[in-house]
């Protein structure tokens, strides 16, 4: 697995990587594996949910895709890429790879496109029947309420793609396909990282 090197560019000294793809699709296995590796990833949806904490509202799904439509509605599609600067400077300070997760618009990756010269979208994918099967399962880094039933995950799959994940899956500049057993996904994403220290940043 090749790493394109277009994505180093103008100088750089730091790589970005934004995550996309739909639930259980395994950003959350893929982040867990590179923070191993000593690449440290934001959390776009835990920025939405300090919000929250702040205004005592309850944090699990329902709540969550609420509060997150009524703020792209008020400020734009783009509004959590815009808040997660902070956080993605913070940790620039520090680290020359980062990683951003989770990516649902193509207005955020356009903002952070045009803020950093070195971002790259990477999409996890995989099949909604696969997903299936994962789905109820706690996920590392998810603080709110996990779905139980496949109707809770269509409604899901349903907003978030509204919000124009499909366009950011079809045009990521690199898909990781996690259709096999979690062991074969696990090594594809442990090359895919091994390729990326080979980068000169």
């Amino acid at each position: 697995m090749a790493i394109c090197h277009q994505f180093i560019r103008k100088g750089g000294s730091y790589l970005i990587i934004g995550l996309s793809g739909m639930p259980y699709a395994g950003k959350s296995v893929f982040a867990i594996i590179a923070e191993k590796s000593g690449i440290p990833n934001l959390l776009m949806r835990s920025i939405i949910e300090d919000e929250m904490r702040k205004k005592g509202i309850k944090i699990d799904n329902i709540n969550l895709h609420k509060y997150s439509s009524t703020l792209r509605k008020q400020f734009g599609h783009g509004v959590v890429a815009e808040r997660s600067v902070p956080g993605l400077n913070k940790l620039l300070e520090k680290n020359r790879i980062v990683i951003l997760d989770s990516l649902r618009s193509p207005e955020e990756v356009k903002i952070l496109k045009e803020k950093y010269n070195n971002f790259m979208v990477v999409t996890i994918w995989s099949s909604q029947n696969n997903r299936f099967l994962r789905f109820g399962k706690k996920r590392p880094g998810h603080t709110s309420d996990e779905l139980h039933t496949i109707e809770e995950l269509v409604w899901r799959d349903s907003i978030e793609l509204s919000w124009g994940l499909g366009e950011i899956i079809a045009l990521a500049d690199m898909i990781i396909v996690n259709e096999d057993s979690k062991n074969s996904y696990k090594k594809k994403v442990g090359a895919f990282l091994k390729e990326l220290f080979k980068i000169n940043i």
